[in-house]
């Protein structure tokens, strides 16, 4: 049997249980959210004693030198003193630097901050110890450019009441991450690309989009954007104007049939697009973002229509919501 010993309690975890429901049981206000391995909200520190590699799989080569581990997936053979991620290295500070109102009710946010990142991976953007949300990045990594983020407005949600209202230019927030492995990597110019988004990921594939234009890719670039309401047709001016007259890329939105209509629109279901469109996908390389019931059935839908699975990039966006754990404030790193 392990023993944890976390801010000045110490709690025996008994065999096969994790790190995260042994300091949940215990009554420990940690962070979590999928407890899954995913999104990395319940990362922590280990200051004595090893953590299993598999605690660490997803995070970087510079936090598991740093002992750094998933609480969720760690289920411990040993003894462990453990401490929350607290320093600023490991959480980066951003100013906001603008808000503006987008097209269908849309939220353009944008941070100042020194972040490395690709296009089409996404943080999480903590407003204060209590409201986060896991934000996909619709910027490119250019040199003195801000985070672009793109909100939906939600009725009684913390982070998009912040957007919506209280937010102010010179806010300061926390930036975790970045995080996704779907980004486009230069090279195979002439393969041609499906670039599928919903709801929440419809930033980052908008992003991997310019990303694709601005390497010169030569194949031809499909855009579905599965659409569950009106705001999630706000992308269709911002493609406009990416749109140079070189048809470099075509754009569909995929449509309930009371939802819209129009040029560009699709009335059914994105895997009877893909069979009257395509026919087969194969050879074709796919860019996948969105909530996971949805990334997880167009994956499918693209692999039956004859995508290689190691041709399927994809990362389904797990939201925090309003956690009941506790993520740093400024006044905790200066304390």
């Amino acid at each position: 049997m392990a023993r944890l010993k976390f801010e000045g309690i110490e709690i025996e975890a008994t065999e096969d249980v994790d790190v995260l429901s042994a300091l949940l049981q215990a009554g420990a206000n940690v962070a979590f959210s999928c407890r899954i391995g995913v999104c990395q909200s319940c990362m922590l520190r280990s200051v004595k004693g090893d953590v299993p590699k598999e605690a660490q799989t997803g995070l970087r080569d510079s936090q598991i030198s740093e002992n750094f581990f998933l609480a969720c997936q760690c289920v411990p053979s040993n003894d462990i003193e453990i401490e929350r991620p607290y320093t600023t290295q490991h959480f980066l500070e951003g100013i906001v630097s603008s808000v503006d109102d987008m097209a269908d009710g849309m939220r353009r946010l944008r941070i100042d901050a020194e972040l490395a990142y690709r296009a089409g991976q996404y943080v999480t953007l903590w407003v204060d110890g209590q409201t986060g949300h896991r934000c996909s990045l619709a910027s490119l990594p250019e040199a003195n450019s801000p985070l672009e983020f793109h909100v939906k407005p939600v009725a009684g949600d913390r982070f998009s009441d912040w957007v919506t209202r209280d937010v102010n230019i010179g806010d300061t927030v926390r930036l975790q991450g970045p995080v996704g492995a779907t980004f486009y990597v230069p090279g195979h110019t002439q393969q041609p690309i499906i670039l599928a988004g919903t709801g929440s990921g419809l930033p980052a594939i908008y992003g991997i989009l310019r990303d694709a234009l601005q390497n010169a890719h030569q194949g031809d670039i499909h855009f579905l954007a599965e659409a569950q309401d009106e705001k999630d047709l706000y992308l269709r001016s911002l493609l406009s104007e990416l749109d140079d007259g070189q048809n470099r890329f075509k754009f569909h939105h995929i449509v309930r049939p009371d939802l819209a209509e129009g040029p560009g629109i699709y009335q059914g279901a994105m895997a009877d697009f893909i069979e009257d469109e395509f026919g087969t996908l194969a050879g074709w390389r796919s860019f996948i973002c969105g909530d996971p019931p949805a990334v997880e059935r167009i994956k499918k839908e693209i692999f039956l229509a004859g995508a290689s699975l190691n041709e399927i990039h994809s990362d389904p966006y797990y939201q925090i919501g309003n956690p009941p754990g506790h993520i740093p404030s400024m006044s905790d790193s200066a304390s």
